[in-house]
């Protein structure tokens, strides 16, 4: 993931404040031994700018480890509807967590100020993964640490900016990643023949589960995405509509069609001109 891409996940996102967790991108850089050329952009860039590095797989790999766990078959797509892996064990004081999955990895990333941890998981060669993902000179993370949990299916653990020997504390955190888990997430989308969920982000603070924003972009002919905000008071604005007996408006030059969900929780649909952004608003679940 560039520079660019996260731009672009930052203004898709930014619709609400940030919870006050954040983490010193300088720092998780230096730590975890990749240089990125970066302007601040508040704590979500920060946050996602040391995503991309654990989850994109910008650096070489070390040994493989193979932790003594069982695990079902490995997928040969990962689905979007759900969380396929998760952290067992994790250091205390990781508050948020960021997952974003499509048919051919996972990720999902747990940090707080000082660091973090993330688990990426691939279909087939997680090294031809990285390969294909690479967009700079890799460089070695003692952080790292990458297994077959079965066959076919490949997992890596990139621990930055934690105290303690960073090797021990990825291989103590590899051995207790649980597979085949399939959490749902906050929100779906019921999948259509000709418009289908292509790509799932989610992005949550686990001190105050009411606050959490996802995204789900669909594919197909004038594809579209569906964001949800929840957790964040709701201006009082003109809410004109309603949709589904609930207020509803049209956003700035009718680039969206949002919706008032509840006190704190709103959605917005977002597709080309001429597509149907209710009938993709009539797929949404939510809770």
């Amino acid at each position: 993931m560039d520079e660019s891409r996260v731009r672009t996940l930052l203004d898709d996102l930014a619709e609400a404040p940030q919870p006050p967790s954040s983490i010193d991108v300088d720092r998780a850089q230096a730590e975890g031994g990749r240089a990125v050329r970066h302007r601040r952009r508040g704590a979500v860039a920060a946050a996602l700018l040391a995503v991309c590095a654990i989850a994109f797989g910008l650096v070489r790999l070390v040994p493989v480890f193979q932790p003594d766990i069982a695990v079902p078959p490995a997928p040969t797509t990962f689905s979007v509807h759900s969380r396929y892996a998760t952290f067992g064990w994790v250091p205390e004081g990781l508050t948020r967590r960021l997952t974003e999955v499509q048919s051919n990895y996972q990720t999902v990333t747990v940090f707080d100020s000082r660091g973090g941890v993330g688990v990426t998981l691939a279909v087939g060669d997680m090294a031809a993964y990285n390969r294909a993902q690479e967009s700079n000179a890799p460089v070695e993370n003692p952080g790292e640490t990458r297994w077959e949990y079965a066959p076919g299916g490949w997992a890596q653990v990139n621990v930055f900016g934690l105290p303690g020997d960073p090797r021990e504390l990825a291989r103590k955190i590899a051995a207790g990643v649980r597979f085949g888990v399939n959490e749902p997430f906050r929100a779906d989308l019921t999948d259509t023949p000709d418009r289908p969920v292509k790509r799932v982000f989610l992005d949550e603070d686990l001190s105050n589960p009411a606050w959490w924003k996802q995204q789900l972009n669909l594919d197909g002919p004038g594809a579209g995405s569906v964001g949800i905000v929840s957790g964040v008071p709701i201006e009082e604005s003109s809410w004109p509509m309603e949709v589904e007996g609930k207020p509803a408006r049209l956003d700035e030059g009718d680039s969206g069609l949002r919706v008032r969900e509840g006190d704190q929780v709103q959605l917005v649909v977002r597709a080309q001109p001429g597509t149907d952004r209710l009938e993709i608003y009539r797929r949404v679940h939510i809770g």
